[in-house]
């Protein structure tokens, strides 16, 4: 669509051009005629419902209004004949056609897109809710307050009795909402979801007050000069550091949900959770946090990571490698990998950890490569913005975004419906799970 646009407004440009060119009298009408035809076709396109209005479309549309409004006082405007130079005749045009990409260009980098609707019976709302943890002093804030994250909840809206609680973890740069499409897939078959914006991780988010708090340049300078396979050592003290924000946040939210349960003022929400039944999501840096959960937390069933190394588990750098947890693995485990890093592990220490289970074939652990898929792809960023998610992940996806996430969505199911209800049938070629007994071995 925006490709479109941009070449709609590039060839009323030229005509333009072509009409301004002329030496008649009616040159600059003709051309102000021709520069309403796009605003014209923009609205429209809005009438009809061709093009949903939202954010994405504020730029352009301000240009095409300007440009309405400019060639209206042109039609009623006596004509002088042209005083503008050829080089600034010219320049003017090469402005105009940069100005039409820039109001173009958020259309082109987030284009419009089908919504994945989720398949269940039941109908999903959301809630979202600022959590203070007094224990804490946030280590991004500028004046040692409290950390606090923005969490987010999506559920059954019809719903009776109890459901198992998933969290989900977003990854280095993102926000809650990264995964919302399996959010409200999960949600439609029976689960409450809950995933809080890593305050100072997240790429942004909102404070109690609903002042916008940005990714921390310290976090993402952090980010940008980590490298396990040279200095291990640093390393680990910046794994330490992430997975102690990252499991702190995670393990004070569970902990904050059970206590909410028992509140009679605390919204409707709460009462619909089963604390004993969850499961973790994470992808990226989120996946390595909740890893580490998994282990911390006996209520904790069954745990899905989106192609994350085991960061929370190494103890140690022993001849300039890392040294794991050899404890199995307490929950049921899923890993989700990508182009981006099947076959491609051994060179990176950090996920030494995932090669072994690779290798051991732990009955209660299943690994899925989903073979066209890349890295950021496996979020729903890879439908938001399937340029950027090319340019950052430096491939091209062999799957469309729907695919990749409509797969993710299924597996994802699948699993949890196994290990934390108990239904369905759980196998990954030849490996199949019990459902039905392993869920009654947790209770």
């Amino acid at each position: 669509m925006g490709w479109y646009l941009f070449a709609g407004l590039l060839a009323a440009e030229a005509a333009a051009i072509a009409f301004a060119r002329l030496k008649s009298g009616s040159a600059r009408k003709i051309r102000s005629i021709v520069f309403i035809g796009p605003a014209a076709i923009f609205g429209l396109l809005l009438l009809i419902g061709a093009v949903q209005w939202g954010w994405r479309y504020y730029l352009l549309a301000a240009v095409l209004l300007a440009m309405l409004v400019s060639a209206g006082l042109n039609l009623f405007r006596p004509s002088k004949g042209h005083s503008t130079g050829r080089a600034g005749f010219w320049l003017g045009a090469a402005g105009r056609g940069l100005l039409f990409f820039a109001a173009c260009l958020p259309v082109i980098l987030f284009p419009p897109h089908p919504a994945l609707l989720p398949t269940g019976p039941h109908p999903v709302a959301r809630f979202e809710e600022v959590f203070s943890d007094s224990s804490r002093i946030d280590p991004y804030a500028p004046d040692g307050e409290n950390r606090s994250l923005r969490v987010e909840f999506w559920y059954p809206a019809d719903g009776q009795g109890t459901y198992p609680l998933v969290l989900f973890s977003h990854g280095s740069l993102g926000v809650r909402t990264s995964n919302e499409t399996l959010y409200t897939e999960l949600a439609s078959h029976g689960y409450v979801i809950a995933a809080p914006d890593h305050t100072g991780q997240a790429f942004f988010t909102r404070g109690a007050q609903g002042q916008p708090i940005w990714i921390d340049q310290g976090y993402v300078n952090e980010l940008i000069r980590e490298d396990a396979r040279n200095d291990p050592e640093t390393s680990l003290r910046l794994y330490q550091k992430w997975m102690g924000i990252r499991v702190g946040d995670l393990n004070f939210l569970l902990d904050e949900i059970k206590a909410r349960q028992s509140d009679p003022q605390a919204p409707a929400v709460y009462r619909l959770i089963d604390s004993e039944r969850i499961g973790l999501i994470g992808h990226s840096l989120g996946g390595s946090a909740v890893l580490g959960l998994g282990r911390l937390r006996r209520e904790v069933r069954a745990v899905i990571s989106l192609e994350a190394p085991f960061m929370a588990d190494i103890q140690s750098v022993q001849a300039g490698q890392f040294s794991f947890n050899p404890q199995p693995y307490p929950a049921a485990l899923l890993h989700i990998y990508s182009d981006s890093l099947w076959g491609r592990m051994e060179p990176l220490p950090q996920y030494g950890q995932n090669l072994e289970y690779l290798r051991d074939e732990a009955p209660l652990t299943s690994e899925i490569y989903l073979q066209g898929a890349t890295h950021l792809s496996l979020t729903d960023f890879g439908q938001t913005s399937p340029i950027l998610t090319r340019w950052i992940d430096g491939q091209k996806t062999g799957l469309s975004a729907q695919e990749i996430l409509t797969q993710i969505n299924r597996i994802s199911l699948a699993f949890f419906d196994c290990t934390i209800k108990g239904i369905g049938e759980w196998h990954v070629n030849e490996e199949a799970l019990d459902c039905a007994g392993y869920a009654a071995s947790q209770r």
